[in-house]
């Protein structure tokens, strides 16, 4: 299963993989450098909610009582 997580400014996906709900973020994994350099990085790829909170908590806020990974 996938599912669309979003608020005001930002969407991404919500995967269940290996019996867990993990977070996946590609248009930030993906990043337009001002060098444009050809990035691509694995920050925000199959993460946990905890994780993502870990790293960013304005632009990854979402209400965790609707999606499964947040109960």
């Amino acid at each position: 299963p996938n599912i669309k997580v979003s608020n005001d400014s930002h969407v991404w996906n919500l995967v269940f993989l290996n019996n867990q709900w993990l977070h996946l973020d590609l248009t930030w994994d993906d990043p337009v450098t001002n060098t444009h350099e050809n990035l691509l990085l694995h920050n925000y790829f199959l993460i946990t909610n905890q994780e993502l909170q870990t790293k960013d908590s304005q632009y990854h806020k979402f209400d965790t009582t609707i999606y499964p990974e947040g109960q």
